[in-house]
This record gives structure tokens, sequence and C-alpha cells, in this order.
């Protein structure tokens, strides 16, 4: 898991393996280097379970071959009051 992007990535083969409901999108997105872009061509929404606290109808981007599985963005955190991260507590569905 990542945190510090302004919106939310999920790898393609992390969506696959736990079957997400993947959907066609258009988009884009600039990383830190504003020179490379790479193309969003799907989305999944699901729910973040967080310490007890579920974020519902959240939107992640999915991305061919991610450095991680899953990057939370600015606009989950913005949800949240506060937030604590002990891992064995985190569960995607």
């Amino acid at each position: 898991m990542d945190t510090g992007s302004s919106d939310c990535y999920i790898d393609r083969r992390f969506a696959n393996k736990h079957s997400f409901n993947i959907r066609r999108a258009v988009g884009e997105v600039t990383l830190a280097e504003t020179s490379v872009r790479i193309p969003i061509r799907s989305q999944c929404i699901t729910y973040l379970l967080v310490e007890n606290n579920e974020y519902s109808d959240l939107t992640f981007n999915v991305l061919d071959n991610l450095a991680t599985d899953v990057i939370i963005g600015e606009k989950i955190f913005k949800k949240m009051r506060a937030l604590r991260l002990p891992l064995r507590d985190i569960a995607f569905h």
C-alpha cells in the first residue's frame, strides 16, 4: 500500500485476484515527473474497511504494473477524521 497521491489506484493483478468488478474508463494520470503520463482505461468501485470504519463507493483507477497493490489517495483521506493503520485491520471487499 502507498499513500500520498491525490487519486486512488489499484494494480490490475490485485483487482483480478480479489474479483473486483472492473469497468471501462477513460483518463490519464500524470506522475510526479510531469512528463510521464499513463492512460487510465478502467476503474473499480469498492469499499475500504479500516478499524471497523467503512468507506463506501470508492473509485480506484486500475493500472497495470503498479509498484504496490493499492495507492490510497487524498480523496479517501479527506473522508477520514483520523487514521491509524495497523495493517492487520485493513480489508478490501
